[in-house]
């Protein structure tokens, strides 16, 4: 399957974006977890061969654009960011394929942009970390800790990739190929070694999460056809706390499928034996 590397100038940041699939193909916005990047998508992608699926590296990680210095990357920023990414493709309507802190942000975006999104699927993730209100003030605290020191903390630098990749793997429990494939876009050359190339300011504590009342109201909206993967070992093994989530969505399918939380990563046959099903239907 063709691949393609595209840039995305959005109204704030330039994305960087990997391409599968023929142009009319079915439009599919997919969006990596948390320190990932677009080659999460890289070994199940060539499996959904009627798919336009444009996976962008989101703000600040694989090789896309950073954020100014003393930035936050607030979790419902990333929303605007994905809708933004859509409209430099020019797509007034697509679907979202999401992996973790990417489903989150995906299926938030389809609540707040319900006219734009039509099928939204989620791998081994139903939304954001919430807060009760109980730990605000220290989440603020340590924000603006982590907002003062940022400039001070040591880059840590890998005198070879193998060092890079043996860390990650102990981070993500990935094999030595899909470690190796992630790293292709979270890694960059300097003079003495290679540094992650995310930026360190995704590291700094939130300032404010949502509340989980807040997390319903969105869900309430949500007109998307979901189809939810989770994996028997991955985040949301025996997440009770989810129910209500579950509870409140008009059109959602979960299925559970054998593998850890990178699920589409370590078996992609299986879960593109679902995603086809799915945005097929």
């Amino acid at each position: 399957m063709p691949i393609e590397e595209l840039t995305l100038n959005t109204p704030f940041l330039q994305l960087k974006a990997r391409v599968w699939g023929p142009e009319n193909g079915i439009p599919v916005l997919a969006l990596h977890g948390w320190l990932d990047n677009a080659n999460s998508f890289a070994p199940v992608a060539p499996l959904l061969p009627k798919f336009r699926l444009v996976a962008i590296d989101l703000p600040g990680q694989g090789i896309s654009q950073w954020k100014a210095r003393g930035s936050h990357y607030h979790f419902i920023d990333f929303c605007a960011d994905v809708l933004f990414a859509a409209d430099a493709l020019g797509w007034e309507k697509f679907n979202i394929l999401g992996h973790s802190f990417g489903g989150a942000i995906g299926l938030v975006t389809a609540c707040m942009a319900k006219e734009r999104v039509d099928k939204l699927g989620l791998i081994d993730n139903f939304g954001p970390r919430v807060d009760t209100g109980e730990k605000s003030l220290m989440r603020l605290r340590n924000s603006f800790r982590d907002l003062s020191l940022v400039d001070k903390k040591k880059v840590t630098v890998f005198k070879q990739r193998s060092d890079a990749i043996r860390v990650r793997q102990l981070v993500g429990g990935l094999n030595d190929n899909n470690t190796q494939c992630l790293l292709e876009r979270g890694l960059k050359s300097v003079d003495d070694g290679f540094v992650w190339s995310s930026d360190p300011q995704l590291k700094m504590t939130s300032p404010s999460y949502l509340h989980e009342l807040q997390l319903l109201s969105y869900l309430e909206h949500l007109d998307s056809s979901c189809l939810l993967i989770r994996a028997e070992s991955g985040h949301l093994v025996n997440r009770i706390d989810l129910d209500k989530r579950y509870d409140i969505i008009k059109d959602l399918r979960i299925v559970d499928v054998t593998g850890g939380h990178h699920v589409h990563m370590e078996h992609p046959n299986i879960v593109a034996s679902y995603l086809n099903q799915f945005f097929l239907s």
